[in-house]
């Protein structure tokens, strides 16, 4: 079985279409994956905080929005690369949280 190298512009250089195809194609799929994730990361940035002023608004207790994320981030979650994630990393969501919850807001 071969596999099959990334090559970058020398392969368009070369002559080979095909692998500059591609490999143009594998870059584009990894370039949209990063756009998508980071409008992700934010639309669940957005939901966090808008969970922490809804429990505000309500009077509830807060603190839970960090010990579940906490508990998440002890369980792998959010672990991996979080460039290419749907999520920002749960370690960063507890401390937003808990930068929220000092502040007093």
């Amino acid at each position: 079985m071969q596999l099959l190298q990334y090559e970058g512009p020398a392969a368009a250089a070369s002559g080979n279409t095909a692998l500059a195809a591609l490999s143009g194609s594998l870059a584009s799929d990894l370039a949209e994956q990063f756009v998508n994730a980071q409008f992700s990361q934010a639309q669940e940035t957005a939901a966090d905080s808008y969970a922490f002023d809804l429990l505000t608004q309500l009077g509830l207790e807060r603190k839970g929005l960090v010990t579940g994320f906490q508990k998440l981030a002890s369980q792998g979650g959010g672990a991996g690369l979080a460039l290419l994630g749907s999520h920002p990393p749960s370690e960063q969501r507890a401390r937003n949280m808990q930068t929220r919850l000092n502040r007093g807001q």
